[in-house]
């Protein structure tokens, strides 16, 4: 019984010492740049503002997104989230992810 108890205590920290740690992504490689987004921030979310805004920030992929969107929550470093008003289609802010 005593053997069992040990490894029992023992496990955890056996286990522990296996966990991975994600890797962090070197400074300026695959960001976003999401503070490209800054001048049409108070602005409606035009087409053309739009394009200008994937062209600024050169992002790979951009989730246009309003309160209540369904979204991955999957962190993505190359990834820009533009947060809009509901009703006006304002940009409200915008982050890497």
């Amino acid at each position: 019984m005593r053997p069992i108890a040990l490894a029992l205590l023992a496990a955890p920290f056996a286990l522990g010492a296996c966990a991975t740690v994600p890797a962090e992504v070197p400074a300026g490689e695959g960001s976003c740049f999401a503070e490209r987004v800054n001048p049409w921030i108070g602005h409606v979310a035009t087409p053309q503002y739009r394009a200008d805004i994937a062209k600024a920030t050169g992002a790979e992929t951009i989730r246009w997104l309003y309160p209540d969107s369904a979204m991955t929550m999957d962190y993505r470093p190359d990834r820009l989230n533009v947060k809009l008003d509901k009703n006006t289609d304002v940009i409200r802010s915008a982050s890497c992810g």
